[in-house]
């Protein structure tokens, strides 16, 4: 055995084989982000995935099922780190609101490609029914998530609040902080984006009036 070698390198077919996935999708992910789907190519993606472009045929048919893998790929990725996130802040609903606030706003979701490839997917899921469906599994499932900690966070308070519309209102305020971000990173900070979110949040949970 060559103990030079990394522990974690891909050794048996099956490693081998999900590596070059991840790679090429990674390598379409990065190619989204620069050139645009319009200019994004075989030949694009291979680059940028040190690949060859035999691959792409290889493992996903053609360069449309690899894009859209690699949408899926990207709103996974984004989800599993939100609730990771949430999960290790505590028990507490509004702690885990806070947690995925900050995590919506850090790395490794909050990037320069991540979040141009991300809002280039996003409006082809007007357009592109595989897209689409990716995208409403991921807002579905975002909504509900949301939606449920608005409504312990309340009932933690003692307040009583509409938690659908809560959620509704914080994911849209998310999303616009993070085209107007990635349009004009000069516009405002990501500090201050944040706060945005944190007092929208308060606002909502306020206690009710008696």
């Amino acid at each position: 055995m060559d103990s030079t070698q990394p522990a974690d390198r891909p050794r048996t077919h099956p490693e081998i084989n999900a590596q070059r996935r991840i790679d090429l999708i990674e390598g379409a992910i990065r190619s989204v982000a620069a050139h645009g789907l319009a200019g994004t190519t075989v030949q694009t993606i291979s680059a940028a995935a040190g690949a060859s472009r035999g691959l792409v045929a290889h493992y996903y048919g053609n360069k449309g099922e690899l894009l859209v893998a690699a949408y899926r790929h990207l709103c996974d990725t984004i989800a599993q780190t939100m609730g990771d996130a949430a999960r290790a802040s505590g028990k507490g609903a509004l702690d885990r609101l806070d947690a995925m606030l900050i995590a919506v706003f850090a790395e490794p979701i909050f990037e320069p490609v991540k979040l141009s490839a991300f809002l280039t997917f996003w409006h082809e899921a007007r357009t592109d029914p595989a897209m689409a469906a990716i995208n409403h599994e991921l807002y579905r499932d975002y909504r509900a998530v949301v939606a449920r900690l608005f409504e312990r966070a309340a009932a933690e308070r003692g307040t009583a609040i509409d938690a659908r519309i809560a959620a509704l209102g914080l994911i849209a305020l998310i999303d616009g902080f993070w085209v107007e971000l990635t349009i004009d990173p000069q516009a405002f900070t990501v500090d201050e984006a944040l706060a945005a979110c944190r007092a929208y949040v308060a606002r909502f949970l306020a206690p009710t009036p008696v």
